[in-house]
């Protein structure tokens, strides 16, 4: 809530994804490792983690900032959305 009421236009782009982030890669990554392995590992929990991690700030941060920087510009965007 309090990302979303940001008046810095910076910390939309800079934290807006975080959480999804952070979390996802807590949750699929204790469900990687419960479901692929036998007995819990930390050292495999860890790695998932990490893994997911990636995987996440690539999508939300290289790829989705990008597009919603040129989404805002787009005055198509700007008929639907305000």
């Amino acid at each position: 809530y309090m990302i979303g009421k940001s008046t810095k236009n910076w910390g939309h782009f800079a934290f807006g994804p975080l959480p999804p982030v952070i979390f996802n890669a807590l949750i699929i990554g204790a469900e990687l490792t419960i479901i692929y392995m036998n007995t819990y590992s930390l050292s495999v929990f860890l790695v998932n983690i990490g893994f997911v991690f990636l995987g996440e700030v690539v999508v939300c941060y290289v790829l989705g900032i990008p597009l919603i920087a040129f989404l805002k510009k787009n005055s198509v965007y700007k008929k639907i959305f305000k």
